[in-house]
């Protein structure tokens, strides 16, 4: 297995092939290169911004073929990921925090 398929698999969605192989640029790998456990970290660090970077989309197209995502998918895989690899969940950097600065006044 290569890092290209390894990152393509850790998505667990369908993905643009561009987007994996800008990833993998990007982070310093070889997509052709042989896959090994010691890159885990750093390949799944790959899926998780393909991933982010889905989140704003609803399709994409692959040559001929529109793809359909499914965000709720995509939220989830996300989730599962930050969880598994301890990275900071781009989730809950979105979500606005209301602050009671009424003591300012």
């Amino acid at each position: 297995m290569t890092v290209k398929e390894a990152a393509t698999a850790l998505c667990s969605v369908e993905v643009p092939s561009a987007a994996v192989d800008l990833e993998i640029i990007n982070s310093g790998l070889d997509g052709a290169s042989q896959y090994s456990k010691s890159m885990e970290k750093q390949v799944a660090r790959i899926s998780y911004q393909v991933l982010a970077g889905l989140l704003p989309l609803s399709s994409f197209k692959e040559g001929d073929l529109t793809i359909q995502l499914d965000r709720d998918g995509i939220r989830a895989r996300l989730r599962f990921l930050s969880g598994t690899y301890g990275f900071d969940d781009v989730l809950q950097a979105a979500k606005p925090v209301v602050r009671d600065r009424s003591n300012l006044w």
